[in-house]
């Protein structure tokens, strides 16, 4: 009976009430700790989710890639001429545009924008772009004009196809128009250097055979050492470019249309016999001076050719003299492909 008495004490009495207020003291402390959990792992995850959206939606977006001569280029400012370029390489089978040359293109748009005009009387208004608009979404209309000038404004169904390619590509008209403006800007451009570069100039009569491998082109130096016609070698080792005759004839050759082969050619006789040149950026090549220097006419080809490369040259020039911070990272690159 007194054992009894003992556990019922020990069930309801003071030591026993005491000892169910600390479980319930500790069941509390855990319950408070199971929803601080819960409360800190949701705020981890809604602050990995806004950090993600700013860092993707703001501050990438933000980021200088370029400044030219004042004028800030942001990576988001890139997206719509990404779209642009990659329809135009979709539309002739070509490859994956890459985000450097998407970004080379939009930092030259605004370094011709500001330097072309000043530096070569290159300017391209608000019509020369909507006559383009003409010529590229409604020839009828330019058929209609029938050699006179170009319209600008679109008829109403090549708005419909020019709106349905904004919709396709996910640009709007003013992204479009400011892209067909840095167009127009590199071919306004290099038709200014192109009036600069006389017809008749100082070159050298070249003959080249370019061949496939540097075995080939030691055969062809050996063949022609020991007389064969360079016309004969032409034909059994000669890799054909769209510069030359069929005997290996380029014609009247002036500085800059093959840089790399300046000094090599202008220090020759008539007559020598050049190479082989082997890593070149037409290939392995062995070329003959056969006349020259002389002033004469340039072929059209040629001329074509020395004209790209002095357009490359005073871009190069005007870049590293009005581009700074241009850089393009990696995960800029990739914001930028996740953005087409």
């Amino acid at each position: 009976m007194r054992q009894r008495r003992r556990a019922l004490r020990g069930q309801f009495g003071p030591t026993a009430a005491t000892d169910r207020a600390s479980r319930q003291q500790i069941e509390r402390s855990r319950q408070r700790l199971i929803r601080w959990g819960v409360l800190l792992a949701v705020l981890a995850v809604a602050a990995l989710l806004i950090g993600g959206y700013y860092w993707n939606s703001v501050r990438l977006p933000n980021r200088v890639i370029a400044e030219v001569g004042g004028e800030v280029v942001r990576l988001g400012d890139l997206p719509p001429s990404a779209r642009i370029m990659a329809a135009q390489a979709a539309a002739v089978g070509g490859a994956f545009v890459q985000p450097e040359q998407v970004a080379q293109v939009v930092v030259g748009t605004a370094l011709l924008r500001q330097v072309a005009p000043g530096q070569l009387a290159v300017t391209v208004t608000p019509d020369d772009v909507s006559r383009e608009m003409v010529l590229r979404f409604d020839p009828g209309a330019v058929a209609s004009a029938g050699g006179g000038a170009v319209p600008t404004e679109l008829g109403q169904e090549a708005q419909e196809l020019y709106d349905g390619f904004l919709e396709s590509v996910r640009v709007s008209d003013a992204e479009y128009r400011a892209y067909v403006e840095g167009e127009l800007y590199r071919r306004g451009v290099t038709a200014a250097l192109d009036a600069l570069t006389a017809d008749e100039q100082e070159a050298v009569l070249l003959d080249w055979i370019i061949t496939a491998t540097s075995r080939e082109a030691q055969e062809t130096r050996e063949r022609l050492d020991a007389g064969e016609e360079f016309a004969a070698v032409a034909a059994d080792l000669h890799t054909p470019t769209a510069f030359e005759d069929t005997d290996g004839r380029v014609g009247w050759v002036p500085r800059g249309a093959f840089p790399e082969f300046d000094e090599t050619m202008f220090g020759a006789a008539p007559g020598d016999i050049l190479g082989p040149l082997l890593g070149t950026q037409i290939g392995s090549v062995v070329l003959r001076v056969a006349d020259g220097p002389a002033v004469n006419p340039i072929e059209p080809g040629v001329k074509a050719f020395q004209v790209r490369n002095a357009t490359d040259n005073w871009f190069r020039q005007q870049w590293s003299q009005h581009v700074f911070d241009y850089e393009v990272s990696e995960d800029s690159a990739q914001w930028l492909a996740d953005n087409l």
